[in-house]
């Protein structure tokens, strides 16, 4: 977006503002749209790096609950195994006192 310089100067120009003070005016106004289009543009890059930010938990959430389920997968084997090493003693030891 840029502030036409035919409009404001010419406006300042008619209303008996001096060429000089228009022209000054002009790029003041000028540089106040600019920097106002370069905040905008700073907003949607953090924005931007928001959402990105947010699609990045959405991957790290899915590496999480993939290494959970596995870490429950090993725990509930190992646990089966000591249940079956534990059966097995306790039968050895009925059967030898028996």
């Amino acid at each position: 977006m840029s502030v036409s310089h035919s409009t404001v100067y010419g406006s300042l120009s008619r209303a008996g503002i001096p060429s000089d003070n228009a022209n000054e005016v002009e790029q003041a106004m000028k540089q106040m749209v600019d920097n106002g289009v370069e905040g905008v543009r700073g907003d949607v890059r953090d924005l931007r790096e928001q959402v990105l930010s947010k699609a990045d938990g959405q991957v790290l959430r899915a590496e999480i609950v993939t290494e959970l389920h596995k870490t429950i997968s090993d725990l509930t084997i190992k646990m089966f195994g000591a249940m079956l090493a534990s059966t097995g003693i306790i039968i050895a030891v009925v059967i030898k006192l028996a």
